[in-house]
């Protein structure tokens, strides 16, 4: 199988519906298609309700679709549950708080991560070789966080524990990372050096990602593919070179 043939990640005509406060259930995606093939990074845009949050949600098994199929690696993910995805797929939230848990050691969050993409004895992580493997992980921040292993995530700043729950959903090799917004709720410095992070950790590790955004100048200056989506569907999408000509104008108009 060619490199080109291969897909990493791919959903056929997924749908999902919700029911508000009428009987008539509203769509959030919409016969669905995406094909993401290896090293693709994928920014989505689009209005509030438009299906991005779903759409993540579906591929990480928190929800299930009322139809159609997803294939990681050709393999039928479809119907299983978000745990058992855990190997396949890191996800990043938009509070930074939600990553880390506040009474954990920074080694013990890198540990409880281990243990939860991997579904093996609760020995991962106690060892040298762990410790070690964490500190270098660290040392890529430029921070010093790596001397302050012991300290609880509670210490640090919200950026600092968003690029440690960044670090932790790459240094196990997961293929797929999903970011819902992951900078939104950060300064302005602390967002761009996030951001700067993320993309240099999905092209060291080669991931397939999917990075969902309000900030245009971010949706301009990361990935390789760009899509907007409005009422569960893509209503524009953009492949490399047609990402590179495009301009903030151009994608705000979009919005409007």
């Amino acid at each position: 199988m060619s490199h080109s043939e291969f897909k990493m990640l791919e959903l056929t005509n997924i749908s999902k519906s919700f029911t508000s406060g009428s009987a008539q259930p509203v769509p959030a995606l919409d016969h669905f298609n995406l094909k993401l093939e290896k090293e693709d990074f994928l920014v989505v845009i689009g209005p509030n309700g438009s299906g991005k949050s779903t759409l993540l949600n579906i591929i990480a098994g928190n929800l299930m679709p009322d139809s159609g199929k997803i294939l990681i690696d050709r393999k039928d993910f479809t119907r299983k549950q978000d745990y058992q995805r855990s190997g396949q797929i890191s996800r990043i939230f938009q509070n930074p708080l939600s990553g880390t848990s506040s009474e954990l050691s920074i080694l013990d969050n890198f540990r409880l991560a281990a243990i939860r993409s991997r579904s093996k004895g609760l020995k991962i992580g106690t060892g040298t070789q762990f410790r070690n493997k964490v500190k270098d992980h660290l040392s890529i921040l430029g921070l010093g966080l790596e001397e302050k292993i012991h300290s609880p995530a509670a210490a640090l700043s919200g950026g600092q524990r968003q690029a440690i729950t960044l670090l932790m959903a790459t240094m196990d090799r997961s293929k797929i990372l999903l970011m819902d917004e992951p900078a939104a709720a950060l300064d302005p410095k602390t967002s761009e050096q996030v951001m700067g992070l993320a993309d240099q950790l999905i092209k060291e590790f080669r991931l397939v990602a999917i990075l969902i955004t309000h900030n245009l100048r971010h949706a301009c200056s990361f990935g390789n593919r760009l899509i907007r989506m409005e009422a569960g569907k893509i209503v524009s999408e953009y492949d490399q070179n047609a990402k590179k000509q495009l301009s903030i104008n151009e994608l705000q108009e979009g919005f409007v």
